[in-house]
């Protein structure tokens, strides 16, 4: 029997809260911004209703907040291991990393428990020249086989939406690859 998740982002500005409204997470946080991915179990059928959440992955350090999840599961372990490219986003907090996405790793084997498999190491860091196509965004897909397309068809490749500016509007963005042997 197939149980159906969902993965979802939780993203609010401290400054579009109500007075006296507050937000479901530990206190006190001293971020402007709540970013939180969340799981929500739908069962075994997809059908609109009420639906509660856990907090999947929330900061892998003081520096990193997720920013969204790709889940894939590699050829000959669907049974077993998630894998989750997750898209961590520069809190503002910190001025060093502030409005950057770079990516890290997070694992589950049962599709809500998550956890970073090196919190706060990244698995696609920006580029350290300014110049570079990544020095200050990276939005990456799932991977995908290489096939044909590799002397080595067994590469993993990994599509991603690069910038050398930070995440905010108006950036100029270009697709990036990058392969995993």
């Amino acid at each position: 029997k197939d149980q159906y998740y969902l993965l979802s982002r939780i993203n609010a500005k401290r400054s579009t809260l109500f007075p006296g409204e507050t937000l479901p997470f530990p206190s006190p946080d001293p971020r402007m911004r709540y970013r939180r991915e969340t799981v929500t179990s739908l069962g075994n059928n997809l059908q609109s209703g009420h639906y509660g959440y856990d907090v999947a992955l929330d900061m892998s350090d003081r520096h990193w907040e997720p920013y969204s999840v790709q889940a894939f599961r590699l050829d000959g372990f669907e049974s077993d291991i998630w894998y989750g490219i997750v898209t961590a986003f520069g809190t503002r907090a910190d001025e060093t990393v502030a409005n950057r996405q770079r990516t890290e790793l997070a694992i589950t084997n049962n599709g809500i428990d998550w956890h970073y498999l090196k919190p706060g190491t990244p698995f696609l860091d920006n580029g350290i020249n300014p110049e570079s196509d990544d020095h200050g965004c990276i939005n990456m897909g799932r991977p995908v086989l290489a096939g044909k397309y590799s002397s080595n068809p067994n590469d993993m490749l990994y599509f991603y939406a690069a910038s050398k500016q930070l995440h905010l509007p108006n950036r100029n963005s270009g697709l990036s690859l990058a392969i995993g042997k």
